[in-house]
């Protein structure tokens, strides 16, 4: 049996990089874990809530038991921890300051309120959810596997899906258009009527997918 190594959080300084190239990265801090809240297991997910006044950085783990660890975003110092079982994705919608867990155990994305750290619901999705992009154009959360399904964040409901698999995501919010990339060709939804608008058979089994607003592209790295 393989010893699960142990998870090093750190802390990358940016500096000014965008202003001048005299300004360099550099490792801040690190904190090793486990520590007293107990080991958290990879593959690891990422979120973040940038509030000023008290920013947070979410850790979710898809080994053993899973969980959400909390942990100050700038000290990296943790928290709390969820316990919401094994995670396959994290998304913080910030109007809400709410944490959405997509369940590795069940077809459900778990609600979790970021001001007390607690599960405020479950909501049922049409199969084990590997991403998720939040829309604050609409107020929903795109949740990706065999089809997309939709949630109300104000209700916290799924209201529909889109028959189209979804394995990564890239948002442009100029267009208010999700680009889903999946088994098949890479398909542009328009999140004002939430349908299929158009695909591109050319990018087939689109991985991952990154935005760039500024050059109006998108960029797909495919396994074709």
């Amino acid at each position: 049996m393989v010893k699960p190594t142990p998870l090093v959080l750190c802390a990358l300084a940016l500096g000014m990089l965008l202003a001048s190239s005299a300004y360099p990265q550099y490792l801040e801090t690190t904190i090793k874990l486990p520590d007293t809240l107990g080991p958290l297991t990879g593959p690891y997910h990422l979120a973040w809530d940038e509030n000023p006044a008290h920013p947070r950085l979410y850790i979710g783990g898809e080994g053993d038991s899973g969980g959400v660890i909390v942990a100050e975003a700038i000290t990296c110092k943790r928290l709390a921890r969820v316990s919401t079982g094994p995670v396959g994705a994290l998304c913080f919608a910030p109007p809400h300051g709410k944490l959405y867990v997509a369940s590795l155990d069940a077809d459900s994305v778990i609600v979790v309120d970021c001001a007390t750290n607690q599960i405020t619901s479950a909501i049922h999705t049409a199969g084990i959810v590997p991403v998720m992009q939040y829309n604050a154009q609409n107020d929903r959360l795109y949740c990706g596997g065999d089809q997309i399904s939709i949630i109300d964040c104000v209700a916290d409901s799924a209201v529909g899906t889109i028959p189209v698999a979804a394995l990564s995501f890239g948002y442009d919010s100029a267009s208010n258009k999700l680009y889903v990339g999946g088994s098949g060709p890479l398909a542009v939804i328009d999140c004002t009527t939430d349908s299929v608008v158009s695909t591109l058979p050319e990018v087939g089994s689109a991985i991952a997918l990154c935005l760039n607003p500024t050059a109006a592209k998108v960029y797909a790295a495919t396994i074709d």
